[in-house]
């Protein structure tokens, strides 16, 4: 099973966007089906709903069962965020 979040763009100004973040999700989503992984793909989610994408995401996983978390995008910090 596989998560793969790719985030290219963000609300606030002074945060680049990234290009090549949707290509990337795409081609490692084509790789990962070719070996068999159930894919999940979320592009340009906000900082809950990736909250709540990971906590499904582990819900399903089971004993004996190979796991893939993938993340694309700006790593940045925010104290405000609850």
């Amino acid at each position: 099973m596989a998560l793969l979040i790719g985030n290219g763009h963000y609300s606030c100004q002074d945060i680049k966007v990234l290009e090549a973040v949707e290509s990337d999700i795409r081609n490692l989503r084509t790789t990962l089906i070719a070996l068999e992984f159930k894919v999940i793909s979320l592009v340009d989610l906000k900082y809950h709903e990736m909250i709540k994408a990971l906590e499904q995401f582990c819900l399903h996983l089971q004993s004996g069962v190979y796991a893939v978390f993938y993340y694309s995008g700006h790593g940045f910090s925010n104290n405000n965020i609850t």
